[in-house]
């Protein structure tokens, strides 16, 4: 698929070995520029961050609650009890 659409020469395969680990240098990176932030794991990120300066990024982290469905609450239609 990748080839197919032309993508293969900006492919790029990252390892995740223990550069990725909480304390490593990638989180060491975040944390030396950034402070403490949350999420803890907010580091995995980092490297196909840098990787898409300049361009774009698309991940799947909230895919699973976009597409899951959600009902927005009713609007109330006058006061309530309370803001008579």
């Amino acid at each position: 698929m990748i080839r197919a659409l032309g993508l293969a020469e900006h492919w790029h395969i990252l390892p995740a070995g223990d550069d990725l680990d909480l304390v490593g240098p990638v989180a060491g990176r975040l944390l030396h520029r950034y402070g403490v932030l949350h999420p803890s794991n907010l580091h995995f990120h980092l490297p196909i961050i840098e990787l898409a300066a300049g361009g774009a990024l698309l991940t799947g982290v909230g895919g699973d609650q976009m597409l899951a469905g959600w009902h927005l609450p009713r609007a109330r239609s006058g006061p309530g009890c309370g803001g008579v």
